[in-house]
């Protein structure tokens, strides 16, 4: 392939969530594709250029593409051949389907789930599998931990433990999930961003030093542990009975 233009672009360990692709323009039609990520191509390469998407233990969950391909991801062919890789995402509630190859395609993948709310076939190409109860606990982003919000897993989710191991020990993730806690909290990794049953710390504090240390586990039952620091005395009240 001497000549052709290539990028790769890998991800890893995140959550996109309620992005959309939308333009009123017809003629731009084009930025109406993939509602969290649209793998189209070098601009102005016309067919000489080949972009490489590598997505691994990623969540998708809520996103739009309103030009009705690629909910989640559109790989397709505007600007040469495209290609995708999927490893251990989540796909849940992206509209008006999870994934779209449209004159690009998607490469052999593994483990990932996808969820609609109906019954039908995967569209993120093969190794992906359909689950018809929402693997996911709660609709948008929260606080579980680490420098970023992320979604946490359901109960019983089929996305617990379904994780393909050796995407999960790769060098690129490094056996952590987006929150930097240590996969797999169990005999195998969970599939998307979030390895449930690891243990987080936040810290709520204010200015006159006190706040609320919090141990919180995401393996249900939630395990709390809370410390609250001493107060901190003003200047005026050191040596006061």
């Amino acid at each position: 392939m001497a000549g052709v233009a290539t990028a790769n672009l890998n991800i890893n360990n995140s959550t996109l969530s309620d992005n959309r692709a939308a333009h009123p323009i017809p003629s731009a039609i084009a930025a109406s594709f993939g509602g969290a990520i649209s793998n189209n191509g070098l601009s102005g390469e016309a067919t000489t250029s080949q972009t490489l998407l590598t997505v691994t233990n990623s969540t998708f969950a809520g996103n739009y593409a309103s030009a009705g391909l690629g909910g989640a991801i559109y790989t397709g062919g505007f600007y040469g051949t495209n290609a995708a890789t999927l490893q251990n995402n989540l796909f849940v509630s992206n509209s008006p389907d999870n994934c779209k190859a449209d004159g690009g395609t998607f490469l052999p993948g593994s483990a990932n789930l996808e969820y609609s709310g109906s019954a039908g076939m995967p569209t993120c190409g093969s190794g992906s599998s359909l689950t018809l109860t929402n693997p996911l606990a709660v609709a948008g982003l929260a606080n579980n931990g680490g420098p970023t919000k992320t979604i946490a897993l359901a109960v019983g989710s089929a996305a617990l433990e379904a994780g393909d191991d050796t995407v999960c020990n790769a060098a690129a993730l490094n056996q952590l999930d987006q929150r930097g806690i240590a996969r797999p909290f169990g005999p195998h990794c969970d599939i998307g961003a979030v390895e449930m049953g690891g243990y987080y710390l936040v810290r709520n504090g204010s200015d006159n030093g006190q706040g609320v240390s919090q141990v919180g586990s995401l393996l249900p039952p939630a395990l709390i542990l809370c410390y609250t620091a001493p107060k901190l005395l003003a200047p005026s009240q050191e040596g006061e009975d």
